[in-house]
């Protein structure tokens, strides 16, 4: 198909009852349809067009994501599949990586055809050889996380003898083959830290300075010690932390005058002494009363075994009239 269109095929697959094909710079779809001559049937391919805005450069990131395909273009990851509100037998394109669009935009063209990618748990692993980082879109919440400091030549989904799989990728540098497990609370025995960032909280109205109130917090499943760093945007344009606090794993269970046995004396008839477990749920409220146009939350943590789940932020703020304005705002 169009041999002297300088747009090479990059990847053939079949997607449901059709063959997809993804060149350099164009996406097609084939479709067969028999025509009966006489006795017999003749079975004809039709080509359609479905994009030739853009296509895939790296044939190992193309890779089945539930109902759709993801692949890696000029400009960034992308999805190939059927859309709600659209013809039932039209596939549509779309973008995935806009909101971290600058990392892709960094690439070269030459990482950019290396990449290799992969799906494991709900999420699509793109990594690039050479370039010592990767890249993951998490599915079920539509995000991105990274860049993971990590790369790797080739992926491999392992079932062990539990029937339990793991993900395997061989490093780009050496022979190794190492395992990616959430499980894993260190990189090799060296603790992974993490940053977690909110985006900056306009409270609906950008140009507006407020009054920041109260921020509270909900965590569950806390291990360890996390760093949560709250950051204003003052009327100067400066951003400064407004309050800094740490979340910490908690006891609760059956442990002083709620069991049987105090110390020595027995107060029951069980013989149960007390026990303590890490708190499954943490509210943290913090009263601010801070003056600025934006609000930002950054959660750290840097030890082995710390571990969280952000359940969710509220925010309470009051918007100021027009006389909190920066002046550097003003033209001329």
């Amino acid at each position: 198909m169009e041999p002297d269109s300088g747009d090479d095929v990059t990847k053939v697959l079949s997607f449901r009852d059709r063959i997809i094909i993804l060149k350099q710079r164009s996406l097609w779809q084939v479709t067969l349809s028999q025509t009966q001559i006489g006795n017999f049937f003749v079975t004809e391919p039709n080509l359609q067009l479905i994009t030739a805005s853009y296509g895939c450069i790296a044939p190992k990131s193309v890779v089945a994501v539930e109902n759709d395909i993801y692949f890696l273009s000029r400009e960034g990851v992308n999805t190939l599949g059927y859309q709600a509100n659209f013809l039932a037998d039209q596939l549509r394109t779309s973008a995935i990586s806009t909101k971290v669009r600058t990392f892709f935009d960094a690439l070269t063209t030459a990482q950019k055809k290396s990449a290799v990618a992969t799906y494991f748990k709900k999420k699509y692993i793109i990594t690039f050889p050479g370039l010592g980082q990767s890249m993951v879109f998490d599915t079920e919440r539509a995000a991105w996380m990274g860049p993971w400091s990590t790369d790797g030549r080739v992926f491999e989904i392992y079932t062990d003898t539990n029937n339990d799989e793991h993900l395997l990728f061989g490093e780009d540098t050496t022979v190794n083959v190492d395992e990616y497990s959430d499980t894993f609370t260190s990189d090799s025995g060296v603790a992974i830290p993490t940053t977690l960032k909110t985006r900056r909280e306009d409270f609906g109205s950008w140009p507006s300075f407020k009054n920041h109130k109260h921020l509270f917090y909900e965590f569950k499943n806390i291990s360890g010690n996390a760093n949560v760093d709250i950051r204003i945007e003052n009327e100067d344009g400066s951003i400064t932390s407004a309050d800094v606090f740490t979340i910490t794993a908690e006891s609760n269970g059956n442990s002083g005058w709620g069991a049987d046995l105090w110390g020595t004396a027995l107060w029951g008839s069980s013989n149960v002494k007390g026990s303590s477990t890490d708190q499954q749920q943490l509210i943290r409220w913090r009263q601010l009363d801070k003056i600025g146009r934006t609000l930002q939350t950054i959660i750290r943590t840097t030890g082995m075994n710390d571990t969280y789940e952000l359940l969710g932020i509220h925010g309470e703020a009051q918007i100021l009239d027009q006389g909190y304005r920066q002046t550097s705002w003003k033209n001329g």
